[in-house]
């Protein structure tokens, strides 16, 4: 009796001043996310507004009401079971309960997700500091893991830069998403068909098929060798959408200045970037999402 009789008012001066400072403990932290930036963030803004709705405190003091007659309805049954018991000892558990809730739940803080592989961030607050410190704290011992392993990794694969695979979906997306251009995309494969095709069977070339398919990134200067005034292919454009008849050389005279504006590519770029979760609208996001399918094309093909 004495040591509860000396430890409540310690206890009722320690729950005081917890709701007291309540407002005043607020915390931040960071949370790292490879390219989970969408769920990541949703799921942190739905905990903010699931603490930050009036009905949640009301429901914590009717369970805590509850937790009071039930706590105190078992304390009776036992004494009047046994004879015995230490009086008020039920409101300890639900005192400590109280404390949690205010210390932890009450005040709010913020948590900033940071996405390194989409170059991306966004701070959310209105959480509790005990979801931040928690979250914080395992999100900060997972990144020191990621750092580990990733000191051992080739730029351009390291898993905070394309994890899930990030660099082989774009890969894979510009494999089907193609400048939206008709006429040069037609005139192009018109080209390839009756220029390409011939020199590459004319005697004496110095194009080869195998440049094309294995050692050369940059088919430009390849598709230039089979320029020839003599051979005959057909160049669309908006003028003449049903095609004309031009040679070989002018149909590239045509074709090369097109594909070789860096613009020409910009919209098929942009449609991939998205593909991969990038928003090709945000100037950095966009050269994040050049820089690792740029990357990645390296590391897998050398």
């Amino acid at each position: 009796m004495p040591r509860l009789k000396s430890f409540l008012p310690a206890f009722t001066a320690t729950l005081f001043l917890l709701a007291s400072a309540a407002p005043a403990m607020a915390l931040d932290m960071d949370f790292y996310t490879y390219g989970g930036f969408g769920p990541v963030t949703q799921a942190f803004q739905k905990v903010a507004l699931v603490f930050s709705d009036p009905n949640f405190r009301g429901l914590f003091f009717t369970i805590t009401v509850l937790g009071i007659f039930g706590a105190g309805a078992s304390w009776i049954i036992k004494f009047a079971m046994r004879g015995q018991g230490i009086p008020l000892q039920w409101t300890v558990p639900v005192m400590l309960g109280v404390v949690v809730y205010l210390g932890l739940f009450i005040p709010q803080g913020n948590i900033t997700v940071y996405d390194p592989a989409l170059n991306r961030f966004q701070t959310i607050g209105g959480i509790p500091v005990g979801a931040v410190f928690i979250a914080g704290t395992l999100n900060t011992i997972e990144r020191g893991v990621v750092e580990i392993i990733d000191t051992a990794g080739a730029p351009g694969a390291r898993f905070r830069e394309g994890a899930g695979g990030i660099g082989f979906n774009l890969i894979k997306a510009a494999s089907y998403i193609t400048p939206k251009n008709a006429h040069v995309k037609a005139s192009l494969a018109r080209y390839i068909e009756d220029c390409v095709s011939f020199e590459l069977l004319r005697p004496g070339t110095t194009l080869s098929l195998d440049d094309l398919r294995n050692n050369t990134t940059d088919f430009i200067p390849e598709f230039e060798k089979a320029v020839n005034p003599m051979i005959w292919t057909v160049y669309y454009d908006d003028t003449t959408p049903a095609g004309q008849a031009k040679t070989c050389t002018d149909a590239w005279n045509s074709i090369k200045p097109i594909i070789n504006d860096p613009n020409f590519y910009t919209n098929a770029v942009k449609a991939m970037c998205g593909k991969g979760n990038f928003n090709p609208s945000n100037a950095a996001e966009l050269a994040a999402c050049k820089d690792l399918a740029t990357n990645t094309l390296t590391v897998t093909t050398g």
